[in-house]
């Protein structure tokens, strides 16, 4: 899943691709358990990771510098507020994409899995 979305001063691309997703898991050795643990104990963590990883992951998919660090993440979320719009739907969009690897990882089938390619 990838979608351009205006956040930081620009539109950035952000994608919930393999790549995104498996790097927010590595991330401290959480793990997929203990990264849904988080989701639903910490959201002042696991939101700014995951709208960095993702945008980190864009921005390489795009061959475009990645220009921010997850401190400026956690200024661009500050400045949207959690409840806005734009962060509900990328966590939609990478709650999806993560159902979908995990379907895939226990066998079945599902359509909601990323692309670590930009749609056109």
């Amino acid at each position: 899943m990838s979608k351009s979305v205006n956040i930081g001063g620009k539109d950035r691309t952000i994608s919930f691709g393999l790549k995104a997703i498996s790097e927010l898991v590595d991330h401290e050795d959480w793990g997929f358990a203990k990264l849904g643990q988080k989701m639903s104990t910490n959201p002042l963590i696991t939101t700014p990771l995951i709208v960095y990883y993702g945008a980190k992951n864009g921005a390489e998919r795009n061959n475009e510098v990645v220009d921010f660090t997850v401190n400026d993440v956690y200024d661009w979320i500050e400045e949207l507020g959690l409840s806005n719009p734009i962060l509900i739907g990328l966590i939609t969009d990478f709650t999806n994409s993560l159902v979908g690897y995990l379907d895939d990882l226990k066998g079945g089938k599902s359509e909601s899995k990323g692309e670590d390619v930009k749609k056109k």
